[in-house]
């Protein structure tokens, strides 16, 4: 077990009681464990989308979101991935071709 000491503004405070008292027989240390650990179970560790790079396709595809044709040559936009928490995190990184068009990556040209 480790000890924490930490400060809460005043409406914090209150649900922190409200939650405690609601759900934890009144245990604000039990809450505060609880809140904790339904934060850490939404932001997991994993592959999050960080942006996009332009390529060259070098054969027939289809973006991945609009299903939008690409022919060989054309321009299209592969995800960038990085290692790092985030809520609706990837555990492995997507197997295959990704390439959204312009639209579908958010490209402003």
């Amino acid at each position: 077990m480790r000890r924490y000491n930490f400060t809460l503004d005043e409406e914090t405070a209150l649900a922190l009681d409200r939650l405690a008292k609601e759900r934890f027989g009144g245990n604000r240390s039990e809450a505060v464990r609880a809140a904790v650990l339904a934060l850490a179970g939404r932001t997991q560790e994993g592959w999050v989308l960080t942006g996009f790079t332009p390529t060259e396709a070098t054969r027939e595809a289809r973006c991945h979101c609009c299903e939008r044709p690409f022919a060989p040559g054309e321009t299209a936009y592969r995800p960038v991935f990085e290692k790092r928490p985030g809520p609706g995190a990837l555990t492995r990184l997507p197997a295959g071709p990704w390439l959204d068009c312009a639209a579908c990556a958010g490209v402003h040209l």
